[in-house]
């Protein structure tokens, strides 16, 4: 509808979703992937009244502080947002975003200290869910049910790539067709993988049961070693992607640390920071901070702070 509707716009801010944002005509304007102070030619893809939502055509004033992106995926993947900000411009938004979020919210104005950085910037995440359609295993193109097929993520740790690699393999020799996410049909829907200290539990959402399990729990521990394997039943037709039936297959059941002196388990679906380094550096903070004081534990996933 909205195919020959092309506009220049000044992007002034970022939104919610890293996306930038711009005033022209008392309208605002939503375009992914442009940067603060970027002058760009985009098409109107979504037209609300008081806002709309662009696509970026062209960059014509770039901004100093826009890099390429590291994973080749960026500008079709959805899961990443800031891939294009070089990193201490992210840090700094992130806090800034944080500050705006509680004083919309809650009303509260505070300081918020800068964005505690990243040991690494790729590499790093110990979870992904992966969704199966087209008899491959990728990731979902922004704000679609469209796959994009990945040789790997770049933010997941080593094992994370290597069992996505056999679940690849595997679905490939089944012949698994996967799920239509459009019309709710299918078998497989998603791999979850998740590894922490080298021991790795995958999980295969699907509708019903799967052939050849066993064989797939082989070649995970043939390529990893120390794993284990869940099959998940999910029958909703909705975004949600674990269900609440659970067959263990074979191998770890769950996944074991130790860690300030406790001693915790996590699954598939248990909440737990997916980038190692900054959770001991925010436990680490905290217990800096503490001295006999009453700490509340606000949803905080696994416990850790509350054990």
């Amino acid at each position: 509808m909205y195919n020959d509707y092309m506009i220049n716009l000044t992007i002034d801010n970022l939104g919610m979703n890293f996306e930038g944002v711009a005033r022209a005509e008392n309208k605002v304007y939503f375009v992914p992937n442009a940067l603060i102070g970027e002058e760009v030619e985009a098409e109107i893809t979504e037209d609300k009244g008081k806002f709309a939502k662009a696509k970026l055509i062209n960059v014509k004033t770039n901004s100093k502080d826009r890099v390429e992106p590291f994973c080749p995926y960026f500008y079709k993947c959805g899961g990443c947002n800031l891939q294009h900000l070089i990193y201490d411009k992210q840090l700094e938004f992130k806090s800034k975003h944080v500050k705006e979020t509680i004083e919309k919210v809650a009303g509260i104005k505070l300081d918020v200290n800068q964005t505690i950085p990243s040991t690494n910037s790729y590499f790093y995440r110990n979870k992904g869910a992966f969704p199966i359609t087209n008899g491959d295993v990728g990731m979902f193109e922004e704000n679609s049910h469209e796959q994009i097929n990945i040789s790997q993520c770049f933010l997941m740790n080593d094992n994370v790539t290597k069992a996505l690699k056999v679940v690849r393999k595997y679905i490939k020799s089944n012949k698994l067709k996967g799920y239509d996410f459009t019309k709710y049909a299918g078998d497989a829907k998603f791999a979850v993988i998740r590894s922490v200290n080298n021991q790795t539990l995958v999980g295969l959402v699907a509708t019903k049961e799967l052939p050849n399990l066993q064989d797939l729990y082989i070649e995970l521990l043939n390529e990893i070693g120390n794993v284990g394997l869940y099959l998940n039943i999910n029958t909703q037709k909705n975004s949600t992607i674990l269900g609440k039936t659970y067959k263990h297959i074979n191998g770890l059941k769950c996944i074991e640390i130790e860690e300030f002196g406790l001693k915790y388990s996590v699954d598939l679906a248990s909440f737990l920071q997916v980038n190692n380094d900054i959770k001991n550096e925010l436990y680490n903070k905290v217990l800096g901070e503490i001295k006999n004081e009453i700490v509340i534990d606000a949803y905080a996933g696994a416990g850790l702070s509350s054990s």
